[in-house]
């Protein structure tokens, strides 16, 4: 691993993997609006058998990570030696569509269920904030044109929920973005910055 003293490229900490985030969402959805785990599904997932006709299942997504502020913080030692940590805040988008006959329902209980920090609990230990839970929107229902009536969905109700993540320190291991620094004894460059 390279540090300052050595040169070449510094790498941060990795945090949570995107399949960790979706797994912890899908946790949280399930556990508010009550529906089986199963019927609770990523959009981006092994490919699983369609939910039995009249049952209300969720589908949900992270579609955005943006970067909404980054900072670096240097620590300096006693002995020279010292870390920056790179704090980056990002906002995830995450719409989650419901079908079936309680598809309405089932949103606006997450929608409401979400402000209960309670609920909120299992995503501030991966620091994950709630920012916004959208508007409940409910789309036409299929009607392309011969399609059997039984196989049209019962309804459809679409949610955006905006979260905020900062950076995540699992239990002994350094925080997420941290990169450690050794200061060289003479710049190479002849600026030093501290």
């Amino acid at each position: 691993m390279n540090t300052s003293a050595t040169g070449g490229f510094l790498q941060p900490e990795p945090g949570l993997a995107r399949s960790d985030i979706e797994r912890l969402i899908g946790d949280v959805i399930a556990g508010i609006t009550g529906l089986p785990r199963d019927l609770v599904r990523e959009r981006i997932a092994v490919p699983q058998a369609d939910p039995e006709t009249g049952a209300t299942w969720c589908s949900f997504g992270i579609t955005k990570r943006s970067e909404s502020k980054s900072q670096v913080r240097h620590y300096e030692t006693e002995d020279g030696q010292g870390m920056s940590r790179v704090l980056t805040l990002e906002t995830l988008t995450v719409p989650a569509s419901f079908f079936g006959p309680a598809c309405e329902d089932m949103a606006l209980k997450l929608k409401a269920g979400l402000h209960i920090s309670q609920n909120r609990e299992p995503l501030w230990h991966a620091n994950i904030a709630l920012v916004q839970a959208g508007d409940v929107i409910t789309p036409p229902a299929s009607s392309a044109p011969g399609v059997p009536d039984d196989l049209r969905w019962s309804g459809r109700a679409d949610l955006t929920l905006t979260f905020r993540r900062g950076p995540s320190s699992p239990q002994g291991k350094a925080a997420e973005g941290t990169v450690a620094i050794t200061h060289a004894e003479q710049p190479d460059c002849g600026i030093r910055g501290n």
